[in-house]
């Protein structure tokens, strides 16, 4: 291999972990313009473009990689991410149009991803975002503990968001299991505490009703 070749490589790499996107886009760039089905260079290039927002260009580059592998778990997944973040700015933005469109590629895209590669933890887990940020807890839920069958001691995080999603469908019971367990593994969150502290509160409010009012 001519070593001017790996050299780009190598920097573009360099400039993408020191978070200089713009110099890793350059370098990427010439490493395809002489390896134009490179996949594992698209996908960095489209995450670099992710990186500075640039979430067009992040899409054609992801989208290239699909056409060199159409069974690339991977791109699928990185293509999920960027609808999501587009689908949760349009929402919060009252873009119900676009957030509705944006949602769907979302979920296609995820969708086809798991179908490729059902291992890919996170695949879930961000399936699951996708849902929670739609309201659609139940959904958001299924997603969340199909990661945890993969990796049951995950992140507390995850365990925290089913019992945020079991929170806002008021079953509560089932949110403190969830909250309990995310403290078993990370006792120094203190979110998890807040949101345990919230369905004591509630729970309180609720004896109270029951009691002065029956």
């Amino acid at each position: 291999m001519d070593p001017t070749i790996s050299l780009d490589i190598n920097l573009g790499l360099l400039y993408y972990s020191n978070e200089d996107y713009k110099n890793a886009i350059i370098y990427l760039k010439k490493n395809l313009e002489l390896f134009p089905n490179d996949i594992l260079m698209y996908i960095m290039l489209g995450n670099a473009f992710y990186k500075k927002k640039e979430y067009g260009n992040a899409i054609r580059n992801y989208e290239k990689a699909t056409k060199i592998d159409p069974n690339y778990a991977l791109a699928y997944g990185r293509l999920g991410i960027i609808y999501l973040d587009l689908f949760i700015e349009n929402k919060n933005n009252e873009k119900h149009k676009e957030a509705e469109i944006n949602f769907n590629k979302s979920l296609e895209n995820y969708k086809k991803a798991i179908d490729l590669d059902p291992k890919l933890a996170w695949l879930n887990s961000n399936l699951g975002l996708l849902y929670y940020n739609n309201e659609d807890y139940k959904n958001a839920i299924t997603y969340f503990k199909k990661e945890l069958e993969l990796f049951p001691n995950d992140d507390a995080l995850t365990y925290n968001i089913i019992g945020l999603a079991f929170y806002k469908q008021q079953e509560y019971g089932n949110a403190l299991k969830y909250y309990n367990k995310a403290i078993d593994i990370d006792p120094q969150e203190a979110i998890i505490y807040i949101n345990r502290a919230i369905i004591y509160i509630n729970r309180g409010k609720i004896h109270y009703k029951k009691k002065n009012f029956n």
